[in-house]
């Protein structure tokens, strides 16, 4: 061999333990958000706020063998905070890939602020006028299409309950009766678009070694009441399908709350011999197939407005 011969050395000819080590460094955070939006807890609590760049997620898309090899570390060495689930739940139906992935994250957090429902509420009404209004004009005619828009009138129907109470403000004129219905309202729909939907999500799709709850702010819109020692019964899917995570820390509950709560988790173990109606609901599960065809509608005029503004 010539003396002036040189050997290439590239990025795979480092050891593989220096390689996962630069993983780590570029998508390895103290905590990772899954959007659509940030808690409001970060917003407020001094004490958990930190100053970092995200994970660099651009590495993931170098080389398969890269993806390959960094994938597990981003996914089982991070901890997952899940504010709202439906943007998972539609990837999960529509790309195998992104499921298989779900599958691999192994620590989560699940935060219950009562200022998210807040916030969930007014971006619904801002924009379900307009979403209604593209099925209506583009969508072809058909039982999907109209059990869609009867479905997103129903959403129009249960969150255009009266304004959220403001104790700072003057008092509102309505009777005991208007207001606990109003009151009662806003619970429910935290239960069946928020909290509720993302806990029967995180209970169907992971299998966790860590869940970190936070219900320092889990009360109702009012702040009339705490929610902490009922909340994790809340979702249509009652076990945890993979296993009770092996470790579950729960931050701001009362003593009292953290009996209820862990009596609450030990009721949603898995195990033979529970019934059908023990394990989630009957009338939910029926609507399995119509929501899938409900998401294909709204994938469809999606594309027609990307289409329309190109």
């Amino acid at each position: 061999m010539s003396s002036n011969t040189r050997t290439t050395l590239t990025f795979f000819n480092l050891p593989v333990s220096v390689r996962e080590k630069i993983y780590r460094y570029a998508l390895v955070r103290k905590l990772v958000f899954i959007r659509p939006f940030v808690s409001m807890a970060y917003f407020q609590d001094s004490s958990r706020k930190f100053h970092t760049d995200g994970p660099i997620l651009s590495l993931l898309s170098t080389s398969k063998q890269i993806y390959k090899e960094a994938m597990p570390i981003y996914l089982t060495e991070n901890i997952f905070s899940i504010v709202h689930s439906d943007m998972l739940t539609a990837a999960r139906l529509e790309y195998p890939r992104v499921f298989e992935n779900l599958k691999l994250i192994r620590r989560l957090e699940l935060i219950f602020d009562s200022r998210d429902y807040v916030y969930l509420r007014q971006f619904i009404l801002d924009n379900l006028p307009n979403l209604r209004a593209e099925i209506e004009f583009t969508a072809p005619d058909s039982k999907h299409k109209r059990a869609a828009l009867e479905r997103l009138d129903e959403m129009c129907s249960d969150f255009d309950v009266d304004g959220i109470h403001d104790a700072s403000q003057s008092p509102r004129h309505a009777s005991v009766d208007e207001d606990q219905e109003t009151h009662d309202r806003h619970i429910e729909n935290m239960k069946d678009y928020l909290w509720g939907r993302t806990l029967t999500f995180v209970r169907q799709t992971f299998r966790l070694t860590h869940l970190y709850v936070d219900v320092r702010a889990c009360t109702c819109v009012n702040g009339c009441c705490r929610l902490a020692d009922e909340v994790m019964s809340w979702g249509w899917f009652y076990v945890w399908v993979h296993g009770l995570p092996d470790e579950i820390q729960v931050r701001g509950a009362s003593k009292q709350e953290m009996d209820v709560i862990a009596s609450t988790f030990d009721g949603q173990l898995f195990h033979e011999g529970l019934e059908k109606e023990e394990i989630y609901d009957l009338e939910r599960a029926e609507d399995a197939h119509g929501f899938k065809q409900y998401n294909a509608l709204l994938k469809s005029v999606r594309q027609g407005i990307i289409e329309r503004n190109l």
